[in-house]
């Protein structure tokens, strides 16, 4: 019985709540003023306080439609222009007296008929000249209206283009196109670049009347070359927008080459030459500001270059400002008094590493010296060009024919910052006449296997009997990891501050000169025979 009656309670229970949720009112939400634009579909999405799928839905006007979820939809012609009234209806699909509907507002917007076009190019960058040329050239309607009695006219282009023009239709309907055939010459004297040679217009009934530029361009008959140059052996091309490396302290020739790709034409009974001028700036290397230079009658078919020099040295550009622009542009006159331009822009990019030192200058004491020197003097400036600051870098000089080195260690040096320090190397070994070679080492750490740049010093040595005299000019090469030399000339320093300990000055081997480790074993052995013979000596007394 208790259970019967538990049964019982929940039916009444689930009878209420169907009872109360049926009769629950269904209601629309609201829907703001909507605008939507002439031939473009437009929709809404209906909402209610129900779920959807307990809800019908339907448009009480012609104005569209609606689908079982509730998304309106209507694509407007430009005869509903202005506000439109529309009503919704909504139903409980469970009880057909629950129910509501909304109206809101649609203005439809209509665009009025246009010309929309581009203006016209005739030609390319690959145009020969003494030929046709054709453009098929597009004009739209973007409006909602046609366009009527359309037509294509000409006006200020000269006799020399042979300008011709035609058109495929006379009617733009709204949303459609049109299609101009624009054909024209492309004289001999016609400049490379991209020129306005006149004016095109467009009008018809119900669209206002509009006018283009046309422009007509021309292949450039140059080809120009730049080829940077190092002394270092890094040598690198450009021909046009391109990032090229090159090394820091470097004396960089800068080689631009133009060539006339002008041929034998049989229509003219002499080639076409050209008169070249050339131009370069650079907003980061000073001895590349607004520089030119040019040369006359270069043959069909013909190269020429000119040379500029720059340096990259942090004394003139900062090494934080890479990479560095370097605009070239060249423009030749033709005989046919036509112009021809070629112009582009090149980045240099340093080749740095992380640890890297170089030498912005070295100088010796002196490169004659006579038989009996003792010394030799090397200043030199280090400059870090890596991407850190360092605080174990080295300088370090060696002599051929010399035993032993001289060298600095535990350089604190700077990022883009330099240093001076002095180094002396002590010859331990007698000089022989001729010639020898000093070499100098600029290391980014303690180590001697490891080195960013060297120089080379050639150093004569004068005979015995000689009374020649030094001197303190001196011409070194310098060699980088590269392999590859160059020859400097750098003149000596006053005494610098060193900044950090010399490890060593160049100690030799020799048993019995010099102040080294080789004379104090010279003096030990000596010591040790004369031990001996006095032991010889006593036994020989002894036994007597």
């Amino acid at each position: 019985m208790k259970l019967k009656n538990t049964i019982l309670g929940i039916l009444i229970v689930l009878a209420l709540l169907v009872t109360v949720s049926s009769s629950m009112a269904l209601t629309i939400d609201a829907i703001p003023a909507q605008t939507a634009n002439a031939n473009e579909e437009f929709t809404y999405q209906v909402t209610t306080d129900y779920p959807t799928s307990n809800v019908t839905f339907d448009v009480l006007t012609s104005l569209g439609s609606i689908s079982s979820t509730g998304l309106y939809n209507w694509t407007p012609t430009t005869a509903d222009e202005g506000a439109k009234s529309v009503t919704i209806y909504a139903e409980n699909k469970t009880n057909s007296s629950d129910n509501d509907t909304v109206t809101f507002t649609i203005t439809v917007s209509v665009d009025d008929a246009s010309f929309s076009a581009q203006d016209p190019v005739l030609g390319s960058t690959t145009q020969d000249r003494g030929e046709t040329t054709s453009l098929s050239w597009t004009v739209t309607n973007p409006g909602d209206e046609p366009i009527t009695n359309v037509a294509v006219s000409t006006a200020n282009v000269e006799s020399k283009y042979v300008l011709n023009v035609s058109q495929d239709k006379t009617t733009i309907a709204a949303g459609e196109s049109m299609i101009v055939t624009i054909d024209a010459y492309v004289p001999w004297d016609k400049n490379s670049a991209s020129e306005d040679i006149g004016d095109i217009t467009i009008s018809g009934t119900g669209a206002t009347t509009i006018t283009k530029k046309i422009y007509m361009e021309a292949e450039s008959m140059i080809d120009v070359t730049a080829k940077f140059e190092g002394r270092t052996g890094n040598d690198e091309k450009a021909d046009s927008d391109e990032t090229i490396t090159l090394d820091p302290f470097d004396d960089i020739t800068l080689i631009i080459e133009v060539e006339n790709t002008y041929s034998d034409r049989d229509d003219f009974t002499e080639d076409i030459d050209m008169d070249v001028d050339i131009f370069v700036d650079s907003n980061d290397i000073d001895d590349l500001n607004n520089e030119d230079d040019y040369f006359n009658s270069l043959n069909a078919g013909d190269k020429d270059d000119v040379t500029f020099s720059f340096t990259l040295d942090p004394n003139d550009i900062d090494f934080k400002d890479e990479p560095f622009d370097v605009d070239i542009k060249v423009e030749a006159i033709d005989s046919e008094g036509a112009l021809h331009t070629k112009e582009f822009t090149v980045e240099i990019e340093l080749d740095r590493s992380t640890r890297d030192v170089r030498f912005s200058n070295v100088a010796v004491s002196k490169t004659v010296l006579s038989c009996d020197e003792k010394s030799i003097s090397v200043d030199a400036t280090i400059f870090n060009v890596g991407t850190r600051d360092l605080d174990d870098a080295m300088f370090r000089v060696t002599v051929d024919g010399q035993d032993g080195r001289a060298l600095l260690k535990d350089l604190k040096i700077d990022e883009n910052e330099e240093e001076d320090y002095r180094l002396t190397f002590d010859f331990n070994n007698k000089l022989k006449e001729g010639t020898t070679i000093l070499n100098v080492f600029a290391h980014p750490e303690n180590d001697l296997e490891e080195w960013t740049e060297s120089k080379v010093f050639e150093l004569t040595v004068l005979p015995c009997s000689g009374t020649g005299t030094t001197t303190n000019t001196n011409t070194g090469t310098t060699t980088p990891n590269t392999g590859s030399t160059t020859v400097i000339t750098t003149t000596p320093k006053d005494d610098v501050t060193v900044s950090g300990q010399p490890v060593s000055t160049a100690t030799g081997t020799s048993m019995f000169s010099g102040t080294g480790t080789g004379y104090l074993i010279g003096i030990g052995i000596v010591v040790i025979i004369l031990i001996v013979l006095v032991v010889v000596l006593l036994v020989v007394v002894l036994k007597k």
